[in-house]
């Protein structure tokens, strides 16, 4: 018989069913009542768009987003409807394209009558629409063919309900496609005006000039035409103006170059990276898919690392200067881990709080920190967190930053952060710098951290260099009395060393890059080992357990247990396969496959228990 957790699939599409049933029957019998809400159009489809382009990019889709021709910055409407339609054709779009792109472009006209419409178009090349079935497309249990449920899932109610959600707010949904070759749906509603954006904040980028090195077209294309539409004006990296130097990559000649890797490796800039002509460098946008590694060492320059599919807020914050995440950032890279006098003067005695349910990162992120001459406290869960900032706020000690993992058991670190910002931990900490420690680091991440109130988030398995300079980072503009802190902060992200990281190859064991991750503090990592040599019997019987049961959710959070643990160890083939047991137990996978997964990388995991065993016996 099976158990209630692998049910858990069939009633979750039960329920989006009966959902869907209850809004098409509250459409039909005019009983939908409509919200208005004023909202930022822009944000609302670029925040959109972000998170679900994840999906895009797991099947190696391009994703682009274009909101260049909304020219009000706020508009009234019922904002989760109109979000509720934009989720099911963004998600379609996800769900029939396998390969090629998607493409969102959202703008707004003034109707002769003075009324305001939003328009949004997605386009996709995906398997499109034969002719037959286009007129039937719009009917409430249809879908194209009888073997699109089969083959992708759906209640066939999506498109009926975003059509008539759309007649209700005064607009409709209109579509063209081709089969074989892709569709574009354009929604249309009716908006009321709120603010409209001034000559200014229409044009951002005006004066600036820009250089475009992207090998995929369609790339090129988004980028060229956001930065034109933005007041730009943008060249080739080929063909760049004339600079007073004589040399083209001279940062007299751009203000900026917007680059993907593949082509800025062989482009006119690849030579002065090389050859360390820094200061001839622009700044440099980096545009890097979710989970797509650095081709090269960017050892110094201006080069600011932005995640697929980049908005045209980040392109904008970016080029204006605005202060970018330590992620986003890539800095200077010098020869040791030291920090300076003056900085490591400036920051002792401040007081650092790290948040970690697992006391393996606890211990690494304590280890990172524990020379800099800070106070350092520790919590493992958001609940403990919010009442250490009370007792500290209670002996008018202020903590100057937070590190927080996100997923915690009692409260999240996602909930404490928006606790803590709403004074729950105290006044005195409403506003304390919070730095996120994900292991997500898929696109669409750093929206939902920065939405729940953090100032920064840093990726795991924790790096020594991440971890120092971020914290060094708010540390240098929450604590010092210096009036010359704004250099001084600059001087510390500076001074902070990271090594010159060599791609290796993934063994079962990788000691080295683990240790290199750990700026080559062995003791730390020492101490590492021994807590993995300490937990595994205890975690591969948890999740033993939980496969004898069919306890799926267990299973899953055994699973990325574990595959915590041997990333922490250098031990990345094992975590990866860990991995795919992690995403089977997610989705209610077979028990038999994921039981036969598990033996497998279970004999490795004694293997590997027995190898750092006699490591640290013998080293």
């Amino acid at each position: 018989m099976p158990s209630a957790t692998s049910l858990k699939p069939s009633a979750n599409a039960l329920g989006v069913l009966i959902n869907d049933i209850l809004d098409l029957s509250k459409i039909e019998a005019g009983k939908l009542d409509l919200v208005p809400q004023t909202f930022a159009p822009r944000d609302l489809v670029e925040t959109l768009c972000k998170s679900m382009a994840v999906k895009a990019y797991e099947k190696g889709l391009e994703f682009f987003i274009d909101v260049s021709g909304i020219s009000h910055s706020q508009v009234t409407m019922d904002k989760n409807r109109f979000t509720q339609i934009l989720n099911n054709l963004i998600n379609n779009a996800c769900k029939f394209t396998h390969k090629g792109y998607i493409w969102v472009r959202a703008w707004d006209e003034t109707c002769e009558s003075g009324d305001l419409q939003l328009y949004v178009s997605i386009t996709d090349t995906g398997i499109g629409i034969s002719e037959q079935n286009q007129a039937k497309l719009f009917e409430a249990f249809t879908q194209a063919k009888s073997t699109i449920a089969i083959h992708y899932g759906g209640t066939g109610l999506g498109l009926s309900i975003s059509r008539q959600l759309a007649i209700l707010l005064g607009g409709n949904i209109h579509f063209t496609s081709t089969e074989g070759k892709g569709s574009e749906f354009t929604v249309v509603v009716k908006a009321d005006k709120a603010i409209e954006d001034t000559p200014e904040t229409q044009l951002p980028l005006k004066d600036k000039r820009i250089a475009l090195c992207a090998s995929n077209k369609n790339v090129k294309h988004w980028a060229e035409r956001i930065c034109t539409t933005l007041g730009a004006q943008v060249y080739g990296a080929d063909s760049l103006p004339a600079s007073q130097s004589g040399v083209q990559y001279n940062r007299k000649a751009v203000d900026a170059l917007i680059a993907e890797q593949d082509c800025l490796l062989d482009s006119p800039y690849s030579d002065a990276l090389e050859s360390g002509e820094y200061d001839t460098l622009p700044p440099i946008l980096l545009m890097t898919a979710p989970g797509e590694e650095l081709k090269f060492q960017y050892r110094a320059g201006p080069v600011i690392q932005l995640y697929k599919p980049v908005s045209e807020n980040e392109i904008v914050r970016a080029l204006q200067g605005d202060r970018l995440s330590a992620r986003e950032r890539i800095l200077p890279v010098p020869d040791s881990d030291e920090v300076d006098s003056q900085t490591l003067k400036q920051i002792k005695g401040a007081s650092v709080l790290i948040v970690d349910d697992n006391e393996t990162n606890l211990a690494i992120a304590v280890g990172i920190l524990e020379h800099l001459s800070l106070t350092i406290y520790t919590a493992a869960n958001g609940l403990q967190a919010i009442d250490k900032l009370k007792s500290l706020e209670q002996q008018n000690t202020p903590c100057h930053c937070v590190l927080m993992d996100c997923q915690m058991p009692v409260l999240s670190g996602y909930d404490a952060t928006q606790r803590i910002r709403e004074g729950m931990a105290g006044e005195l900490h409403t506003n304390v710098a919070i730095v996120a420690m994900t292991a997500n680091a898929m696109s669409g991440e750093r929206e939902h951290c920065m939405a729940c109130g953090m100032d920064d988030y840093i990726t795991k398995p924790l790096n020594f260099f991440e971890v120092q300079q971020s914290v060094i980072s708010f540390i240098t503009k929450a604590y010092s009395n210096n009036d010359a802190e704004q250099t001084q902060a600059e001087q510390a992200l500076e001074a902070v060393k990271s090594p010159e990281m060599h791609v290796s190859d993934i063994i079962a064991w990788d000691k080295n890059a683990a240790l290199k991750r750990l700026r080559g503090k062995e003791s730390l990592y020492k101490k590492v080992c021994g807590l993995f040599v300490q937990r595994l019997p205890m975690k591969i019987q948890e999740l033993d357990d939980g496969l004898k049961v069919e306890a799926f959710d267990e299973i899953r959070k055994s699973a990325h247990a574990l595959k915590g643990m041997c990333a922490d160890i250098g031990a990345h083939q094992i975590a990866a396969a860990l991995q795919n047991i992690e995403t089977d137990a997610a989705k209610g996978g077979s028990p038999e496959h994921l039981i036969a997964s598990f033996e497998e990388v279970k004999a490795q995991l004694w293997q590997l228990l027995e190898l750092v065993e006699s490591y640290l016996d013998n080293g």
